[in-house]
């Protein structure tokens, strides 16, 4: 069985984690909510959002081998944009 692993983000993972948080949000959150809602999440985790807090060190993959299987971020004692594919 393959191990899984927690690490610091890269910049060069942006891409993948975007991709992770985008499609989770609009998939999921439009059973849900509204489109603008799924537009103000879709905002509010941007790409450059992302970059940011990746430069920042708060954002983490959860992975095994080469392949992320979902993401979080911590800054401080706040635990955010937590999305598993």
């Amino acid at each position: 069985m393959d191990k899984l692993t927690i690490k610091k983000a890269r910049l060069d993972q942006t891409d993948e984690i975007n991709e992770i948080v985008s499609k989770t949000i609009k998939e999921i959150y439009s059973k849900y909510y509204s489109n603008e809602v799924v537009d103000f999440f879709l905002e509010l985790h941007n790409r450059d959002n992302i970059i940011s807090d990746i430069s920042e060190d708060n954002t983490y993959v959860i992975g095994c081998e080469a392949t992320i299987l979902g993401t979080g971020t911590i800054n401080q004692n706040t635990i955010s944009r937590v999305y598993i594919t």
